[in-house]
């Protein structure tokens, strides 16, 4: 996503000090909460690029681990706050590119990184850490508060279907496609196909169109979930289908699970809608996905439709879905 030129943003320690009392007002709780997860992922992404000691790695692996909980309250409070996904995803490159412009700079003139104000805004981040701990903990423990009562109601009909074991009507024939017994002891058939006919509809796509296949890969590296391939001019040979790891089967539960799968078929439809909806051979795409605002926000909307129960698990979904622009923004 192109980045506006823009002037470097106020230091933490010099936005504390205009604003002593930002730990009681949500709506900057939120925003240094963003703030926060981009740091700790540009200290992640630097100190693994650059460690030269074990102790550096591990540095590395604690920043990345940590982003998560900054990521999970902010985002979450922001859109519960009305900001946009554009506007978000806006803010998360404009500071990425300050801080690498800091990285690059330092790099120039032999200059220690933490000299800088990046080195300032992590220590401060740093010092924040344990208060953002307890707000996600308070977060987790409310209520689901949906102000949506279409979708409540859609997510009460998908849940009752499930549990008497038959689809919706719309999704009935979307069943056996791609599944055998191996998927069937992880997956409900009946929840996959109306969390398609869910995607579908916001997508206004075709009605006939048939979700890809799914199959289980234990061959998948150990960062990847879900992987959606298609046959392109770049890779004539990719099968379309999604891939799954045995790994996510086990580890997931519930409609994480649910939505994990879902964010896949969301490429997928996100692909046929650029390809005017028709079947092809090979299939051309110029968009990121993951940075398209209209991805992140219909990825969202999946999580409130799945869950209505656990607040923990909307903030992981909600988070899982943001932090895959801000570390794949290429997919």
């Amino acid at each position: 996503m192109p980045v506006q030129a823009q002037q470097p943003p106020e230091s933490f320690r010099g936005f504390e000090a205009h604003h002593p009392t930002w730990r009681d007002e949500t709506a900057w709780v939120s925003n240094v909460g963003m703030r926060c997860a981009t740091v700790y992922d540009f200290a992640g992404r630097f100190f693994l690029e650059y460690a030269m000691v074990d102790d550096q790695r591990r540095a590395a692996n604690v920043f990345y681990r940590n982003t998560d909980i900054f990521l999970r309250v902010g985002y979450f409070l922001a859109v519960r706050g009305n900001q946009t996904d554009a506007q978000l995803i806006q803010e998360f490159f404009s500071l990425k590119t300050h801080y690498i412009q800091l990285k690059e700079d330092s790099l120039q003139n032999s200059r220690n990184i933490m000299l800088t104000t990046f080195g300032d805004d992590l220590n401060f981040c740093n010092e924040n850490l344990n208060f953002f701990r307890s707000v996600k903990k308070r977060l987790e423990s409310d209520e689901v508060k949906n102000e949506d009562h279409s979708l409540r109601e859609a997510s009460k009909v998908m849940r009752r279907s499930s549990e008497e074991g038959g689809p919706s009507a719309s999704a009935s024939g979307q069943l056996g496609l791609g599944f055998n017994q191996e998927l069937i002891r992880y997956l409900d058939p009946n929840r996959v196909a109306q969390v398609w006919a869910y995607l579908l509809s916001e997508m206004k796509g075709p009605a006939h169109l048939n979700r890809p296949p799914m199959v289980i890969d234990p061959e998948l590296p150990t960062s990847a979930r879900f992987v959606f391939e298609f046959p392109s001019q770049d890779s004539p040979e990719n099968p379309l289908q999604i891939r799954v790891s045995p790994r996510t089967l086990n580890e997931w539960r519930g409609s994480t699970l649910y939505w994990g799968l879902g964010h896949e078929l969301a490429h997928y439809l996100f692909l046929r809608s650029e390809n005017a909806w028709l079947e092809k051979s090979q299939y051309e795409s110029e968009l990121h996905h993951h940075c398209e605002p209209e991805f992140m926000t219909l990825t969202r909307k999946l999580a409130d439709f799945l869950e209505q129960n656990s607040t923990q698990a909307l903030m992981q979904m909600y988070a899982e879905g943001f932090r895959s622009c801000m570390r794949n923004p290429q997919q």
